[in-house]
């Protein structure tokens, strides 16, 4: 599927398992490029667990 800038695409791909553990003040710092919409007529989200400690 091509891909238009600035148009809104939709991705759906399973993550398997996976994680990774931050210790208190770590950052991940990785650069990257991504537009999320946020607005009412294209609405975004990324669930992502949070498993405890």
């Amino acid at each position: 599927m091509p891909l238009t800038p600035g148009e809104p695409a939709l991705f759906r791909f399973p993550l398997g398992s996976t994680g990774q553990v931050l210790k208190a003040g770590q950052e991940d710092l990785r650069p990257a490029r991504q537009t999320v919409f946020h607005d009412a007529p294209r609405p975004s989200r990324l669930l992502l667990p949070v498993i405890p400690s």
